[in-house]
């Protein structure tokens, strides 16, 4: 059995990044509209891709159910880090939207999944820490961003 410890750690680490990734677009939005010539428009329905697609995502939660906690995330954080690693090389609007949408498909497994893998390994007298230091790991990433950069 996992260590209870490496899990948590391991989920906060991975939502960390998990909001690093999200705010990317936000951060970097201007260069972006720049080199791929984007509206104002297209720039929105980026945004628009990302969490239509992670919402809408989450709530198809049934046929997850059937399947493993753990293989579920694994998936999930294979499809978010290919959407990652393609972002970087994309050259046009309609590459970049449809990552942005398996981007939003990737990470909504993140939640739900972590947070039930978390009572599966966790005792119960352990999951409000547990819960915590998760929470921290999804809650700093957006601050530590702002805070290493020039605003």
């Amino acid at each position: 059995m996992t260590p209870p410890l490496f899990v948590v750690v391991l989920l906060a680490a991975v939502l960390f990044i998990n909001y690093i990734d999200r705010g990317a677009l936000a951060t970097a939005g201007p260069l972006i509209q720049r080199d791929l010539h984007l509206s104002n428009g297209q720039y929105g329905l980026l945004f628009s891709a990302f969490f239509g697609c992670m919402r809408s995502s989450r709530f198809r939660s049934g046929a997850r159910r059937a399947l493993r906690r753990p293989s579920v995330l694994t998936a999930g954080l294979v499809v978010w880090a290919t959407a990652t690693a393609l972002t970087g090389i994309t050259s046009s609007f309609s590459m970049l939207i449809m990552l942005r949408m398996m981007l939003g498909l990737g990470e909504s497994v993140g939640f739900p999944r972590s947070r039930k893998l978390l009572a599966a390994v966790v005792p119960v007298k352990g999951l409000g820490m547990a819960n915590g230091i998760v929470a921290f790991g999804y809650l700093i990433g957006p601050g530590w961003v702002c805070s290493s950069r020039d605003f």
